[in-house]
Parts: C-alpha cells; sequence; structure tokens
C-alpha cells in the first residue's frame, strides 16, 4: 500500500513576529528541518514539502533546493517542493494544494501521512508507529497522534496523522485555517488516536517562548537529525 507525506511548512508566524521555518534550535539546525527528517527516515515513498511562495528556504538542506523533485538515495522518498500562492489564506489551502501535487505526480497513492513542520520532535518512529497500524488496520479512514488529553471527554487527535483515500475528497474540500483534525471530529469516518508516552515530542513552536523551550529541550540530545 503506498504511503506518501505531505509537509506543512507555510505558516506565516504570525505570532512569532519573524518567519519562524529558518529559526536555528541550535547552530545549523533549522526548526522546519528536524520533521522533514524524520519523514525522510520513515517509509513513505514520497514527500510533497507545501511552503510559502515567499520563503526563501535557507531552512531546506542544499540538495533539496537544487530540484523541485528528487530522491536523496536508493530507498529514500522522493522529494518535492511545492510553493503554495495561497498559503496565506489558511492551513486548508496548504492541504488541498499539497495533496494535489502529490496526486498529480502518483495518482496510485493509497494513503497520506501529515505532519507539521512546527512540531520539530516529531521522529521517523514514532511516524512508522503510525504507518504500520494503519497497515494492519487498512479499514479505518484515519490513524491519528494523541497526547492522552480530553475534550469534552473524547481524546484530542492531532497530526501528525496516516490519513486514508477515502477521505481526500473530503480534505480538498476543507476551507480555511482548517486543518484535518476538524474531519477527526466526523461521525462519516473510522479513526484512531495513538498515544505518545513522551508528550514533548509533539511540542508546537507557535510563539517566542515555546521556541526557546524548544531549544532547551534541543539541547538535552533526544533528538539526533
Amino acid at each position: 500500500m503506498s504511503i506518501s507525506a505531505l509537509y506543512l511548512a507555510a505558516g506565516q508566524s504570525r505570532r512569532m513576529g519573524v518567519r519562524k521555518q529558518s529559526l536555528e534550535l541550535a547552530t545549523n539546525k533549522p526548526l522546519a528541518s528536524l520533521a522533514l527528517q524524520a519523514l525522510k527516515f520513515s517509509s513513505v515513498s514520497h514527500v510533497v514539502v507545501v511552503v510559502h511562495p515567499e520563503d526563501p528556504l535557507s531552512w531546506l538542506p542544499k540538495r533539496e533546493k537544487l530540484s523541485a523533485s528528487h530522491s536523496f538515495a536508493e530507498g529514500s522518498p522522493v522529494v518535492s517542493i511545492a510553493p503554495c500562492r495561497e498559503a496565506s489564506k489558511g492551513m486548508a489551502h496548504s492541504i488541498k494544494y499539497g495533496l494535489g501535487v502529490l496526486l498529480e505526480e502518483d495518482p496510485t497513492v493509497e494513503a497520506v501521512c501529515i505532519a507539521l513542520a512546527d512540531q520539530p520532535f516529531i521522529s521517523a518512529e514514532r511516524i512508522e508507529e503510525l504507518i504500520l497500524y494503519w497497515r494492519s488496520q487498512p479499514e479505518l479512514d484515519f490513524v491519528a497522534t494523541t497526547s492522552g488529553e480530553l475534550s469534552e471527554g473524547t481524546p484530542v487527535l492531532m497530526p501528525p496523522a496516516v490519513i486514508a483515500r477515502s477521505m481526500f475528497a473530503a480534505l480538498m474540500e476543507l476551507e480555511g485555517d482548517v486543518g484535518a483534525r476538524k474531519l477527526f471530529q466526523s461521525s462519516v469516518f473510522k479513526g484512531e488516536g495513538l498515544t505518545v508516552s513522551d508528550k514533548a515530542c509533539l511540542m508546537d513552536v507557535d510563539t517566542v517562548s515555546e521556541m526557546e523551550a524548544a531549544k532547551n529541550h534541543y539541547s538535552k540530545g533526544r533528538i539526533q537529525y
């Protein structure tokens, strides 16, 4: 079963005041580069990196900036850079544009893993866990991540998440600053959430204080990319 990935890195960082993708957790470790590395070490066959057209892409490894679509090495996923002109209208536009690019390049893809550039501590192992769980139960429409926290008695589901082809049409109908989380709440789709033991891996960097916390976490040596 072919599984590819959408890497959403087109946010404008309004709460940070500066474009956060290139901010460094440590020397030569840009924030947005880490979860992309995790995807490259997973079993996805293709990664579409959705970026803002005004992003200078200084956070990308040099080889990724050289070509719009290529594979790093035998067995590694093809990586495509996809500038989304409507990224400023919200996450839904990034998802729809990225999915469109992916389906044009690989019309047979059966599921997509959605990951966010501002979750730097997501690991390849975590992504692989989601993929393997979905492969074992392909009747599921999605397998998402949860920290175990509840909202109105139900688990809070979030990316990274594996989303089956059965949800692609619904993803293409999203509007505004809405992501796949909205669909996880729908009774139309059947899915499950896998709980993480280390909640820090779900750290979402949106503010200056969260960036400082991420730097401190990175300095503890908990990630090797």
